[in-house]
């Protein structure tokens, strides 16, 4: 079940929760997903060929329920079964929207301990997520540098 959540980021470095890019101090509100009361049960339970006999409409507004392995065993039976394109890159999407995600929220804390921002920078330019990440970085140092020298 999605709700709507308000989430402050009290950490100094950028978070990124469901998606969504939080600065420090900053506070957003995000669909977080509950967890069922019972998830193992939800995951023994899984029918992904089940799952996949509703139009891609239907399933897309279903993913939100889904694991990142239950998304997998989708992608699958999807291709084994009646194979249609949009449900393939719909899941597939969403697989992808996950993984960077995750990817994201891994750089932002791994950020705080490199040294060399500005050669970081040049790596990531094909990334404006990342970029970003890396000036409000800078920024960060650049202030407490400043502030440092009083």
């Amino acid at each position: 079940m999605k709700a709507k959540e308000a989430i402050t980021n009290t950490s100094a470095a950028i978070m990124f929760v469901a998606g969504k890019m939080i600065q420090p101090g900053e506070t957003r509100l995000v669909d977080v997903l509950k967890p069922s009361k019972s998830p193992q049960v939800a995951t023994t339970l899984f029918d992904a060929k089940a799952t996949l006999s509703t139009s891609v409409t239907k399933l897309k507004e279903q993913f939100e329920l889904f694991t990142q392995d239950q998304l997998h065993q989708l992608h699958a039976e999807e291709q084994q079964g009646q194979n249609r394109k949009s449900a393939l890159d719909a899941i597939s999407d969403e697989i992808q929207s996950r993984e960077y995600s995750t990817e994201l929220e891994e750089f932002a804390l791994a950020l705080s301990s490199v040294e060399d921002l500005d050669a970081l920078l040049l790596d990531v330019a094909n990334d404006d997520a990342k970029v970003a990440m890396v000036k409000d970085e800078i920024a960060k140092r650049a202030e407490q540098q400043k502030n440092g020298n009083k």
